[in-house]
């Protein structure tokens, strides 16, 4: 990514209303937490849905750190975190996808 980036992800179910919880962890290569976005609870208009939704969802990330201030270049991790009718749903088959960051 240059300046930002969209995360596209799919849901299958029953009922979107049954999601209780969903957040994209990003990490530096090193492990420490940069930024965490919540779409569910619309604290950032930019990074926010309406409720998440059976079939594919969108949520983008401005490139931006939980400060504000915009990452530098290079490799970063994300985790995606999802908790539905009550159970953890995180994938456990590669739970953890990379960005790069050029600018």
């Amino acid at each position: 990514m240059v300046s930002s980036t969209r995360f596209l992800f799919r849901l299958r179910g029953a009922a979107a209303a049954l999601v209780e919880d969903l957040r994209i962890r990003i990490y530096t290569i090193n492990g420490r937490l940069i930024r965490e976005l919540r779409p569910l609870e619309c604290l950032d208009a930019s990074n926010c849905l309406p409720g998440a939704r059976i079939g594919w969802n969108d949520v983008a990330w401005d490139g931006r750190d939980e400060d504000g201030d915009l990452v530098a270049s290079g490799v970063y991790l994300y985790q995606v975190f999802l908790r539905a009718d009550g159970q953890n749903l995180t994938p456990s088959n590669d739970p953890i996808g990379k960005i790069a960051v050029i600018r």
